[in-house]
């Protein structure tokens, strides 16, 4: 094995040479090829020693080509022998892979004893804290201390991340609360200026015939609901993320609605204006009745209808029957 390794050694040196050779070659070849070329314009009897070098030149590259082709599979084949050998001959390497083998099975059957006997399961927490550490020694005095540091570290990063999230909690809570109350000032205000066109439509719906009241009507009250419920359920404590993103998307569509609903009540207003102009513009049908004259009316003579007093000499007398006075 040694006199194998000393000719496998010895080969590969030869083998870097003659690359380094090779390559020498080549470029005086590329020289010569050029001169070669330069006379073959002057002299074109040069055109068949310039094939004849051509043609030796490629000769000498097939075979160097195949000498290190061979020279390179020598070479793996004897470093694979060797490696085979010293593994299985008593080598200092063999000892060595010998050694490291047994320890790796030992570890393995520590680590089978410790999984029978002990009936421990890790935590997603003690995972997490392992994955922050990225242990590569044994866990030991030095190894505490820094995992202490650690997650002292990441304690103080997540109690300000979260103090930061609970204030942009707040502050999103009474924009939320302040654009509440302004909505049910709105609100109370809509309902304030519609009291009496609500009564008005209904009375338009009682006693006129307009297409598309009713349904107006009905989608306005049920516009009304769905707000309102909005608006209380927008008041109540216990609002989750879920339930608001739900409710935002109910919101923009009702906004969506809104500009239908009035432009909707503008044209029944527009459509009972040109009804009641037309109505009143129809000429009257029948015999107009007559003026009656007016009848001149007596002078009123006031009648006097004050007693006089006793005073002024007027005996006052009354009737036995009923007892009642009479002058």
């Amino acid at each position: 094995m040694l006199e194998l390794r000393k000719k496998a050694a010895k080969l590969s040196n030869l083998q870097s040479r003659v690359c380094e050779a090779r390559e020498q070659q080549q470029n005086l070849i590329s020289s010569a090829v050029q001169r070669l070329k330069w006379a073959a314009g002057a002299n074109p009897a040069l055109g068949e020693v310039m094939s004849a070098f051509d043609n030796a030149v490629l000769s000498s590259c097939d075979k160097l080509t195949r000498q290190h082709n061979l020279a390179a599979m020598v070479v793996n084949t004897c470093n694979s022998i060797l490696h085979y050998e010293a593994l299985r001959t008593r080598t200092s390497e063999s000892v060595t892979h010998d050694t490291n083998l047994v320890k790796l099975i030992k570890h393995w059957e520590e680590s089978c004893l410790l999984t029978v006997n002990l009936n421990i399961t890790v935590t997603m927490t003690e995972e997490s804290l392992v994955q922050l550490l990225q242990l590569e020694n044994n866990v030991d005095a030095t190894w505490l201390k820094q995992a202490e540091k650690m997650v002292s570290e990441a304690i103080i990063d997540t109690q300000k991340k979260l103090q930061e999230k609970q204030e942009a909690l707040f502050t999103a809570e009474d924009y939320l609360r302040e654009r509440v109350m302004n909505l049910q000032n709105v609100l109370a205000e809509h309902h304030r200026l519609m009291s009496d066109v609500r009564a008005l439509l209904k009375t338009m719906a009682k006693q006129e015939n307009i297409d598309g009241l009713q349904d107006y009507l009905f989608a306005y009250r049920s516009f009304t609901e769905n707000i309102s419920a909005a608006v209380k359920e927008l008041e109540a404590e216990n609002f989750d993320s879920a339930r608001g993103m739900a409710m935002k998307e109910e919101l923009e569509a009702m906004a969506i609605k809104v500009p239908s609903l009035y432009n909707r009540l503008l044209e029944f207003a527009s459509e009972r204006k040109l009804n009641s102009t037309k109505s009143a513009e129809k000429p009257a049908t029948g015999n107009l009745p007559r003026k009656r004259k007016k009848r001149k009316k007596g002078k009123l003579m006031r009648q006097n209808s004050v007693c006089p007093s006793p005073r002024k000499g007027t005996v006052l007398t009354r009737d036995p029957t009923t007892g009642k006075g009479r002058f």
